[in-house]
């Protein structure tokens, strides 16, 4: 990412680059605002952001700007770089994240409905941080959707998880 961004530095005078985590959960995983502006130099320094907000968060700030909605791009494991494969757990979280927030899933190349992304989503999941995720999703959907079946099938999938006998 910093190599990207130094080739751009004739037109900018810094660089970001998104957190990878929020700092509630305290790991220094991936982008963290420790190593991140060592990537940098004196003459373009890069500058972390966005750790005050976990990955829903980010995606409610991006609810009034249809075009970085449409152009959002999460995977990394997908065969064609420049595009979601839609099916990896990046993906289903985002996937799922938007149908959350009402949100269109113009950044993949089909739709999919909540019952789909779920009977896709793994059983477990490799890290802390996708963990994270689907808790904060099952938590905003029983504010938004309680009571939905596909709500009801997350919690009991994911109860095991967080060591939660009821939600």
């Amino acid at each position: 990412i910093a190599g990207s961004l130094a080739l751009l530095q004739s037109k900018f005078g810094s660089g970001i680059i998104s957190s990878t985590l929020p700092d509630t959960m305290q790991s220094f995983w991936g982008s963290n605002p420790t190593t991140d502006p060592l990537l940098g130099s004196r003459f373009f320094p890069i500058n972390h952001y966005g750790d005050e907000a976990a990955r829903l968060e980010k995606f409610r700030q991006l609810i009034n700007w249809q075009e970085g909605l449409d152009h959002l791009r999460v995977c990394w494991e997908g065969q064609e770089h420049d595009r979601n494969c839609g099916h990896c757990n990046k993906c289903l979280t985002t996937r799922l994240s938007l149908l959350l927030l009402g949100l269109e899933q113009n950044c993949f190349d089909d739709m999919m409905t909540a019952d789909e992304i779920i009977a896709e989503l793994p059983d477990t999941f490799r890290g802390r941080m996708e963990n994270h995720d689907i808790k904060q999703i099952i938590e905003e959907a029983r504010i938004r959707f309680p009571g939905a079946a596909w709500l009801q099938t997350m919690e009991r999938r994911y109860a095991y998880l967080f060591n939660i006998k009821s939600w």
